[in-house]
């Protein structure tokens, strides 16, 4: 009899617990804004968290998690969105998030254009605003930040170095391990070389270098991701038509 009893208590337990889990969940979704108007495409080990009144909205296609490093496991994880209270990631048009790449927005806004990629390992992490235009090829560990993510205060506790805004523009080239600070902002068809930190603005079409990076140079043409394949596609015919004539 007192094994019955346990039995029938114990059951009960479980469906109030169940029972609270579901109104968790119920409350929780609806909090959450999700609008995915085409597809998100997610490799191993990807993680998504987005928060109470976060918000990830895709316009078109995300790939996160995939490319040619995806199946080796070379990252500490497939890759990464993460969205805090009331902040929001935008996608347009078609993004792709090779592995390892984490793309945050603690507040504020983080928005992607149509074309745009990025290499293993990267760190995009937005407090304020932080608008990467359309087309741009960002390297593997490559870092951005609109915010110093620590702030000092006067007397009067106003903040001294709030979150500034970072703009780059349509076409840029982030080389190989590059830096890009608050208050940033790159015009067109700009060039970022290997290693470099940006902490100062950039008008069009400059190739910039150094630390803290500087103009080393001005860009020719302007420059598309689809151009870069159509030309490696156009290079691979070459080299098949001379390997079958040999």
């Amino acid at each position: 009899m007192l094994a019955k009893i346990l039995r029938i208590e114990i059951i009960f337990d479980l469906q109030d617990y169940l029972l609270k889990i579901a109104s968790y969940i119920r409350t929780w979704l609806a909090n959450l804004h999700l609008q995915i108007k085409g597809k998100i495409v997610c490799g191993p080990r990807v993680h998504i968290k987005i928060s109470e009144n976060g918000m990830l909205i895709i316009n078109g296609e995300l790939q996160i998690g995939t490319g040619p490093n995806a199946r080796f496991g070379c990252f500490d994880h497939g890759g990464q969105i993460s969205i805090g209270p009331e902040a929001c990631i935008k996608v347009h048009g078609k993004v792709k998030a090779f592995a390892g790449t984490t793309l945050e927005a603690l507040g504020g806004t983080l928005e992607i254009g149509d074309g745009t990629y990025f290499s293993g390992n990267s760190l995009i992490c937005a407090t304020n605003h932080i608008r990467i235009g359309s087309n741009c090829a960002i390297s593997e560990r490559v870092t951005i930040f609109d915010d110093d993510l620590h702030h000092h205060f006067n007397h009067s506790q106003d903040i001294l170095n709030p979150a500034t805004p970072v703009i780059i523009g349509d076409r840029n080239w982030i080389g190989y391990g590059a830096t890009i600070l608050k208050g940033v902002v790159l015009g067109d068809n700009c060039i970022v070389a290997a290693q470099s930190v940006v902490t100062k603005s950039f008008p069009e079409g400059s190739i910039i270098g150094g630390n803290p990076a500087k103009i080393i140079g001005k860009v020719a043409a302007s420059w598309s991701y689809e151009g870069f394949v159509a030309r490696k596609s156009q290079e691979k015919k070459v080299l098949n038509q001379y390997s079958l004539k040999e």
